[in-house]
Order: structure tokens, then C-alpha cells, then sequence
């Protein structure tokens, strides 16, 4: 199958390139700096400004499925210049593809597998979270469900669409678990807010593993919450890390620093969601990391 990854480059998309490679599929990642883009071998690199049409639209056109992981991390204090980075970042790219894809011959067949986050839900407090709870309020929940409603419109094309809601993405290069490691391992671990918020994480491996199961399975449609089975609170994720480490996890960020440090982007933080994978594991998908102590013996051992 010949596959094409916008944002391909980054921490996510090159995971999911090394496995669609390791199972066969020929991939072109769209790359801004196309010519310095490190790639696993055997991905190509083409190059796209995420705005506007150029030749990388026939690479698109061509492919039997895209996979959008564009947009500007969220960890960032935010202030309107930042929002409007964040939603630039996301919905430009989305409506470009798009564009590209109308390009398709007709009756070719077609996925879209498109990142989106489980902030889409807002602040779930306790209730537990299936695909089926419409999005929450918020600028985070507002703009994953106009992100979402962007990736949308290739349905009338006759595209499958699969909307990708990840968690926290755990492994050890980058993502959020470094900084966490290192003050763990300086003696400084702990929970941040309340520690009582839900924090829905997953294994970068399963996540790859995730976009390639809907690209390769033809009944995988919809919104998918793209999770670990087992969420836990920000409380017993601290202590499973200080146990990975044999470090004390007792020192608590308060809610007060964060939103000093953070502003209102504190709330990516300091709001949970308790998300389960239904459709996914309806599907037949299997993690290979159901446990947080279990993905984070693997990632140290690594």
C-alpha cells in the first residue's frame, strides 16, 4: 500500500513510518524541510509547505491512504499568538490534504487517518469516556472538534475517515515522559494539581501500532479513542515511575505553579479524562501495553 504521512518527521510519525515500513507499505513522508527530514530508510521524503498546493499533491493523490499528524505542540503558555499557532497549525494542513485528495481518480480507494486528542472531551472529571461523548468546552475541546470537522469533509469524496483521539504518548526520547523522568531521577518526582485528575496515556509503540490497524482494516470508520485500556490518575502515574526508578515521587507541582508557568494551557495539565479504547478493542485491536507499570519497565529497559 502506498502511504503518505504528513508530519512524518516528528516523534509520533516516526515510529508509525518505521512499523508501516517493517510491514511492507511503501511511505513518502510531506516535509517541510524535505531535504534534511530525518527518515527511517526506506521512507521518502517530499517536500510541502502545509499550505498551499504544489507537486506533493500527486503524491497524495496517488496514495492509498494519507495519515495527518501535523499541528504545534500544546505544552506551551498560551496567549492569542500561540492559540492562533495552534490552530493555524492544524486546521491549514487538514483543509490542503484535503484539496489534494479531491485530486484522486474517482473510485480509488481511500483512508484518511487523522491525529486528534483526547482533549476533544474537555474535562471529564469522573465519568468514563467512550467515543460516543460529544466534544466538551474549552479552546482545547473547541479546536480538536474543529480539527476533526476539517478531516471530515473527505467523507463526501468517498473516504474513510478515521479521527484518532491519543492520550499522553509514553516512550523515552521525547513526548512527556523525559522531563518527568529527570526530575524523578533527581529526587523531585511527584504528582502536578490535585494528582486526582485521570490521565489517559499510551504506548508509543501501541499508538503506531493503532494508526496502522484502521489503515489496514477496512471496517475501522469513525472516532477512535487512541488509549491504553487502563487510564490511571496523575497520583498512581508518579508512583509507578518512582517505582520504575526506585525514586521517591512524593513533591507535588501545585495547580498554582502550573497556571503561573502554563497560563491557561495549564489546563492540558491540570484536566483528565478517563478514556477507554471501545471501538478499537471492538475491532479486535490488542495493546501490547495495557499497564503503565508495564510500559514503563519496557521504555527503561530500552
Amino acid at each position: 500500500m502506498k502511504i503518505v504521512i504528513a508530519g512524518g518527521s516528528g516523534f509520533i510519525g516516526r515510529a508509525l513510518t518505521q512499523s508501516l515500513l517493517q510491514a511492507g507499505h511503501s511511505v513518502g513522508v510531506l516535509s517541510r524541510n524535505a531535504q534534511n527530514a530525518r527518515l527511517p530508510e526506506g521512507a521518502r521524503a517530499i517536500a510541502w509547505d502545509g499550505r498551499t498546493l504544489g507537486k506533493w499533491a500527486e503524491e497524495v493523490a496517488d496514495a492509498q491512504a494519507i495519515v495527518n499528524l501535523t499541528g504545534k505542540s500544546v505544552a506551551a503558555r498560551w496567549n492569542e499568538k500561540v492559540k492562533r499557532e495552534l490552530e493555524e497549525s492544524r486546521l491549514l494542513p487538514t483543509q490542503v490534504l484535503i484539496q489534494a485528495m479531491t485530486q484522486a481518480s474517482a473510485g480509488s480507494s481511500k483512508v484518511l487517518a487523522q491525529a486528534s486528542a483526547v482533549g476533544y472531551y474537555g474535562d471529564g472529571g469522573e465519568e468514563i469516556m467512550d467515543e460516543n461523548r460529544p466534544s466538551g468546552a474549552g479552546f482545547l475541546g473547541e479546536l480538536c472538534a474543529r480539527w476533526e470537522a476539517a478531516a471530515l469533509e473527505a467523507e463526501p469524496l468517498g473516504v474513510r475517515v478515521c479521527r484518532m483521539r491519543i492520550g499522553v504518548v509514553l516512550d523515552r526520547g521525547a513526548g512527556a515522559l523525559p522531563p518527568l523522568l529527570m526530575t524523578t531521577r533527581l529526587f523531585v518526582g511527584g504528582p502536578y494539581g490535585s494528582g486526582k485528575q485521570w490521565l489517559p496515556w499510551i504506548h508509543r509503540e501501541d499508538l503506531a501500532r493503532a494508526f496502522q490497524f484502521v489503515i489496514e482494516h477496512e471496517q475501522a470508520n469513525g472516532a477512535f479513542n487512541t488509549t491504553a485500556p487502563h487510564p490511571v490518575r496523575v497520583n498512581e502515574f508518579a508512583h509507578a515511575l518512582g517505582r520504575a526508578l526506585n525514586r521517591p515521587s512524593f513533591f507535588r507541582a501545585p495547580e498554582w505553579a502550573l497556571r503561573v508557568l502554563f497560563g491557561e494551557g495549564a489546563a492540558i495539565l491540570l484536566q483528565g479524562q478517563r478514556a477507554l479504547p471501545t471501538r478499537l478493542q471492538s475491532l479486535g485491536f490488542r495493546f501490547h501495553y495495557e499497564q503503565v507499570d508495564d510500559a514503563l519497565r519496557a521504555i527503561l529497559k530500552g
